[in-house]
């Protein structure tokens, strides 16, 4: 029971079981497959209609990602409880804090969904890119960590003699 578009408003009791189902699914899905080691994303309930996702996935050879996702509540004039997700970062760096991508929404940096590309094994590892994503095309964290797998993989001989 997935929304049309997963980064719109939705009923809240919807939007919350919903992700619930997707996140676990997919993360299960990824330690199934031996890539996320292990977790601690929490869903932190700030009162005055503002939760966070917060926390974050340890991958294999050392990726880890910090996950960072604000929602949104409100009720209508109906009284109905709505949710939308405003701000997330997904920052996926190394052990030793060197970055390999970021994805952020808009900010008071940029005001769009961009991604940061970086290239980690250059010397010293530097932002290579900030690429605009059009709304539609922001990823989901099941998206970011496939992409961070395939990297994984097209990295590996760069990773393990980093030691990672």
């Amino acid at each position: 029971m997935t929304p049309t578009n997963p980064h719109g408003p939705n009923r809240y009791h919807r939007y919350l079981a919903t992700r619930r189902e997707i996140h676990e699914t997919v993360l299960a899905k990824f330690r199934d497959e031996h890539f996320l080691i292990s977790d601690d994303l929490e869903l932190l309930d700030f009162g005055e209609g503002l939760l966070m996702m917060a926390g974050w996935l340890n991958c294999d050879r050392g990726i880890r990602v910090r996950v960072r996702k604000t929602i949104r509540t409100w009720r209508d004039d109906d009284g109905a409880r709505w949710a939308v997700k405003e701000r997330y970062t997904y920052h996926a760096m190394l052990q030793d804090d060197t970055h390999v991508l970021r994805y952020d929404g808009p900010d008071e940096h940029r005001p769009y969904h961009h991604k940061h590309i970086c290239q980690p094994f250059r010397t010293p590892p530097v932002a290579e890119k900030i690429l605009r994503i059009a709304e539609e095309d922001t990823p989901t964290l099941g998206a970011v960590l496939e992409e961070l797998r395939l990297w994984m993989w097209d990295s590996i001989a760069e990773l393990d003699a980093r030691g990672h």
